[in-house]
């Protein structure tokens, strides 16, 4: 599996940022969370993590969904990219992401990146690739 670089990150938050030439374009940010709040830790696998905390391009919590798939036994990863996709997620952030998972998430046009640590840390540092 591939993992973005943050340097990478930045590229593909710039572009959702500018896609569609569209001023009012949003650029959303799910977060694989343990809990419902942003002090929390990342989740360590993305597809069966607990919930998914979505903020806006200025690192605002917008909305906390849970994640109805977490306990699938097969295909968790693939039915959440396509729940985060319909939320019009830009960037998901998570520990780990298993391959089905990141194909979906890239056939979708999601970037996706792996972080260890808080949510509110994990935003930050995808806000702010330096």
């Amino acid at each position: 599996m591939k993992k973005i670089s943050f340097f990478s990150l930045a590229l593909v938050f710039l572009a959702a940022a500018t896609a569609h030439g569209s001023p009012g374009e949003t650029v959303k940010i799910a977060v694989a969370s343990n809990e419902k709040n942003a002090a929390s830790t990342v989740a360590a696998l993305a597809g069966r993590s607990l919930c998914y905390l979505i903020f806006d391009k200025t690192g605002a919590l917008m909305e906390v969904i849970e994640n109805p798939y977490r306990d699938e036994r097969g295909g968790a990863g693939l039915a959440t990219a396509h729940l985060l996709a319909e939320k019009a997620v830009t960037i998901v952030i998570a520990e780990t992401f298993g391959g089905k998972m990141s194909n979906a998430l890239k056939s979708k046009g999601i970037a996706y990146l792996e972080f260890k640590g808080t949510v509110s840390d994990a935003v930050k540092k995808a806000l702010n690739p330096r």
